[in-house]
């Protein structure tokens, strides 16, 4: 610090220097529009202020992921997804259902396939062609 700056501030009274919590900061007090002081230096008004908009913008983040997440987890929207599950679920009514999905793979031999297997291969070829 240059003898001329620590001359100007030690020439700030006390009762007009900034008011910062952290350290002693010897800077005058900005002023407001109506010509009332501020508690805090330009300086540290800058500083408390972007602290302050960091702080709310990550408030406002959070919150919107908080809906966000209440939103894709609420009972209804888990009770859709039960729907969807159990609706595309295959129904296993007879013994030899059980059976057929109680087969391990790799199968030691060839397979016949059903009308439901063909089908569903269709689809999958039908898709991979369109993309």
């Amino acid at each position: 610090m240059s003898q001329n700056a620590s001359l100007a501030n030690a020439q700030v009274p006390q009762e007009l220097r900034c008011t910062y919590r952290s350290k002693p900061c010897p800077n005058e007090r900005a002023r407001k529009r109506n010509g009332s002081l501020h508690m805090l230096c330009q300086e540290h008004r800058l500083k408390a202020n972007k602290t302050q908009r960091d702080m709310q913008r990550r408030l406002r983040e959070q919150r919107r992921q908080q809906q966000l997440n209440n939103q894709l987890w609420s009972p209804v929207t888990i009770q859709r997804m039960d729907r969807v599950l159990l609706e595309d679920m295959p129904e296993l009514d007879t013994d030899d259902d059980l059976d057929w999905w109680a087969t391990a793979e790799p199968l030691d031999g060839p397979v016949e396939l059903r009308p439901e297997d063909i089908e569903a291969l269709l689809e999958l070829w039908d898709t991979t062609m369109h993309v």
